[in-house]
């Protein structure tokens, strides 16, 4: 009796097992080739210079330049194998400059599409990823100085690089959190002989929020 007892009981034990194990592997995986990604990221940097000016007759006062940007960009992507997606996104971009000392404003705004492809490393529900972006667009930038307030159309170029890992909720949406490399080129698109180009280079934090399906 006790015999039979134990046999049912490993049994029992081992049917379990199998179960949990086959439910375990029946779970749609997120990052799955043929699955599709939609979500967006956002980022905040800000950089503060104080530049000095040196001469045999003396120093100069010194001049403080800040800069803050902000963007936002809603994404879509398709993953073609396993933890590999590539897509792309439609981002804004906000960026001011300014400097006190030479009485000195600028602020520029664009808008640019950028494709993307990212990759996703282990299989559990905290992913680490590295992402890889390029983007063309137009922006505008408005200038307030000595001379008085200007406007100027121009064509934006920008790529960068981020890190990071993505925190799954369930099978269906994570979220993210990264650090990345930012260069944006503005280049004016009138009266540019000269091909003159205003280049911007920064790293800054990241956060996001993609669904899955």
């Amino acid at each position: 009796m006790k015999s039979l007892k134990s046999i049912l009981i490993l049994s029992l034990l081992l049917y379990s097992f199998v179960g949990f194990s086959q439910t375990e592997e029946e779970e749609p995986i997120p990052t799955a080739k043929g699955n599709f990604v939609i979500g967006g990221s956002s980022s905040f940097n800000f950089s503060s210079s104080t530049p000095k000016t040196k001469s045999d007759s003396g120093d100069f006062p010194d001049t403080e330049t800040r800069n803050t940007s902000f963007s936002f960009m809603p994404n879509f992507g398709y993953f073609v194998i396993d933890n590999l997606a590539i897509g792309g996104g439609i981002s804004f971009t906000s960026n001011k400059t300014k400097s006190d000392a030479f009485d000195f404003e600028s602020t520029n705004t664009a808008f640019v599409f950028s494709p993307f492809v990212r990759y996703y490393f282990t299989e559990g529900n905290v992913k680490p990823f590295l992402q890889g972006t390029v983007g063309a667009g137009f922006s505008n930038t408005k200038v307030d100085d000595d001379f008085g307030e200007d406007e100027f159309k121009n064509s934006v170029f920008n790529y960068g690089f981020e890190g990071g890992v993505a925190f799954f909720l369930g099978n269906s949406a994570s979220i993210d959190l990264g650090v990345g490399y930012r260069s944006s080129s503005v280049k004016p698109r009138d009266d540019n002989d000269n091909n003159v180009r205003f280049v911007t280079n920064g790293f800054g934090f990241n956060a996001g929020f993609n669904i899955f399906f």
